[in-house]
């Protein structure tokens, strides 16, 4: 009986190398690393010893290497990957909450002062007398002969130092009018000067008077004589044709 028990365990044995050479074969094509097989134990005389367990012990194939800056997931990882999820979300939740909470209120801007009210224009001051001592004034006017005159009002002061100075206002007195800037010339005494008169727009109406110049002469002290105003016109009013409207009048200077 042993011998025969002997016989079936050697022929088994021969079986089971056979078919792990064919296995280690086939996972040598495939690119596999083949396990090495465990030597099975020796079997016991012993009758009271327990059979040998038969069987093949393979290694598992070691995984394909993977790509770089690419990290498998851990075996089994799944359940702890979602609670560390859950856990982050609650923990961002948590931090939202906190810093909503946490966050102080935003204040009113302050009020802003209103701009202060633009004051109301003043009125100019009343025009002051000319330095100097006032030697004489006079006014004289032109005649043309029509609704068209030149009106000059004059005033002498002594400036202290031998001269006086004259100072000369005109006005023209018209009905309606329209006319451009024109000289004006002005002599006393062989001593002689010029402005620009003013352009003057008249509507229609009654006679009104308005400013054409404003200017002086310096002569020496105690000059007096006639003094000429000579305003080009170079028009036609009231059908009368005009080149100059010409004013002269006294004036005296002591």
């Amino acid at each position: 009986m042993r011998l025969q028990r002997l016989a079936i365990l050697l022929l088994v044995m021969i079986l089971i190398v056979g078919l792990e050479g064919m296995m280690l074969r086939t996972l040598t094509d495939d690119g596999e690393t083949a396990a090495v097989p465990q030597p099975s134990p020796e079997p016991s005389d012993d009758p009271a010893a327990p059979a040998a367990t038969l069987g093949i012990q393979t290694q598992i194939p070691t995984p394909a290497p993977t790509m770089p800056g690419f990290t498998s997931p851990p075996v089994g990882g799944g359940g702890s990957t979602s609670s560390d999820s859950g856990s982050s979300n609650n923990s961002s939740s948590n931090n939202s909450n906190n810093s909503s909470g946490s966050s102080s209120p935003t204040q009113a801007p302050a009020p802003t002062n209103p701009p202060a009210p633009t004051p109301a224009p003043t009125e100019p001051p009343p025009p002051t007398d000319p330095p100097g001592t006032s030697m004489g004034s006079g006014s004289f006017s032109s005649n043309t002969g029509v609704g068209l005159n030149l009106n000059v009002d004059w005033e002498a002061r002594d400036q202290g130092n031998g001269t006086c100075r004259v100072y000369i206002n005109g006005t023209i007195n018209s009905y309606s009018l329209g006319v451009s800037s024109h000289p004006v010339s002005i002599s006393l005494g062989g001593y002689s000067t010029s402005v620009m008169g003013k352009g003057l727009d008249v509507p229609e109406g009654g006679m009104q008077s308005n400013s054409l110049f404003s200017t002086y002469i310096d002569v020496p002290s105690g000059t007096s004589g006639t003094m000429t105003v000579s305003w080009r016109f170079g028009g036609t009013y009231s059908d009368v044709e005009i080149m100059d409207v010409v004013a002269t009048g006294d004036v005296y200077t002591s």
